[in-house]
């Protein structure tokens, strides 16, 4: 079988590989995307599996062509007729040496006659001169009267060898190189990986309450500041004034995104993209309590408002870091009554940076380490909870929250994160997510809220 021939082979074994993995893929895409798919986890891993050897076939069969269709011009005489190879079929040509006598001698005795292509000087004048060599003219040997050596020892040849050893990875400067019928380079995408959101939510710490109806009352009973008098025998006893009871209201907010997704989107990546929109309609859920809560903290509601207590030293006075402990210790151990035990510090990042630089008398820093969790940080032997600049305010803004959040803040919902999938008119998936919830201030006197600075 010629060159020519197994060109045309490999070019209908890879139009049918081809269409073979078509027409795999669209089957596997119906299957997968239909209404009523059965297919498990495991099943889809299958038709994975065989959907990669096919392609993996293709890839071999075009690297397969791609050597044949490199290698055919280094085999074609230049002496015969264009699409014919008859000179390497004929087994004695790679043994022909040039240089050996009994090759170039005819049975007469005589030299024979060769063409100028050959590199050889005509009998009759080797007596007198020296044999100018085909490398010394310039001119490139045919490769039938090149020994198997010679020939990978051309440049053009080791190139090709190079370039079929490295699978067409390496091209040294002077291989023609087809870039139509190049080796098919793969792109590989590995698996998505996300973005981590900030840790610390502080929606476990506040009293989180499921509501039935959309607005209503959380009454709070005051704390009692009198106590009992003394009364004489038989006086009338003195009047004990009514508990002071003041509600709460809140009034169910309803939050809802729309996220539009095509349908080719979805068809063709190789991402779960449902689960990872799942999961993204949970972060934005996450987010948007850490903000609310945050924003309570630092400025409270319409019908609470929160006033920080602004705490500032300059670094030109002597002993400015205790100052500012002092400070933090005078809310800590006065303004906040000792009623609330369960106490939390909620700090900014901003409002850290500053903390952890802090030492008290004794050079012991205030920020430590908790004994139980190394990952959380205890300050004056309370909890110290870290979030964002931007969920209890604006970047760079240093904050610090001290009480206690169950008692502070009332989390009314009525209904968690809702997704419901709709088909749109433009060929996508509608994706509409629907919560319903209310954070409003519950006890004022429960927390107190600083601001931190200090100046040059």
């Amino acid at each position: 079988m010629t060159i020519q021939e197994k060109i045309a082979n490999k070019k209908k074994e890879l139009a049918e590989k081809r269409a073979e993995l078509k027409k795999r893929i669209k089957e596997s895409r119906a299957a997968v995307a239909g209404d009523d798919s059965s297919l498990s986890a495991d099943d889809i891993q299958k038709i994975q599996k065989q959907i990669t050897i096919i392609e993996n076939d293709c890839k071999q069969c075009a690297a397969d062509l791609d050597a044949l269709e490199q290698i055919s011009p280094l085999l074609q005489d230049p002496d015969e007729p264009d699409n014919t190879d008859s000179d390497m079929d004929n087994a004695q040509t790679d043994s022909a040496d040039p240089t050996d006598s009994t090759a170039q001698t005819s049975t007469n005795g005589q030299a024979p006659a060769h063409n100028k292509a050959a590199g050889v000087i005509p009998a009759g004048k080797q007596s007198n001169s020296r044999i100018i060599t085909a490398e010394e003219r310039g001119i490139i040997l045919p490769m039938h009267n090149v020994k198997n050596a010679e020939r990978r020892s051309l440049g053009h040849v080791r190139s090709f060898e190079s370039y079929v050893r490295s699978k067409g990875e390496r091209r040294d400067v002077g291989l023609a190189f087809d870039a139509s019928y190049g080796a098919i380079v793969p792109t590989e995408y590995l698996n998505a990986t996300d973005q981590p959101l900030p840790p610390n939510s502080l929606a476990p710490l506040v009293n989180k309450v499921a509501v039935k109806e959309p607005h209503g009352f959380a009454p709070i009973f005051k704390r009692q500041t009198l106590g009992m008098t003394v009364v004489s025998p038989l006086q009338p006893n003195a009047v004990t004034a009514n508990p002071a009871i003041y509600p709460v209201e809140y009034q169910v907010q309803t939050y809802r995104q729309q996220l539009n997704v095509s349908q080719e989107m979805i068809d063709d990546t190789n991402v779960d993209i449902t689960g990872k929109i799942a999961d993204y309609i949970n972060e934005q859920k996450y987010l948007t309590e850490q903000y609310a809560i945050g924003h309570l903290m630092v400025a409270g509601d319409d019908t609470t408002v929160v006033t920080p207590v602004a705490i500032s030293v300059s670094k030109g006075t002597a002993g400015y870091q205790l100052d500012l402990v002092d400070q933090i210790k005078e809310q800590f151990n006065v303004k906040l009554n000792i009623a609330y035990t369960n106490r939390v510090f909620v700090a900014t990042q901003s409002a850290f940076q500053i903390l952890d630089t802090l030492r008290d008398n004794y050079g012991r820093y205030l920020v430590q380490q908790s004994i139980t969790d190394a990952s959380s940080k205890t300050m004056f032997g309370v909890p110290l909870v870290i979030v964002q600049d931007v969920a209890m305010g604006a970047q760079g803004e240093a904050h610090l929250w001290l009480g206690d959040p169950k008692m502070f803040c009332l989390y009314a919902h009525k209904a968690d994160t809702t997704a419901r999938w709709f088909a749109g008119y433009n060929y996508e998936l509608q994706l509409y997510a629907f919560y319903r919830a209310d954070f409003r201030v519950a006890d004022p006197d429960a927390g107190i809220s600083m601001t931190l600075a200090i100046t040059v």
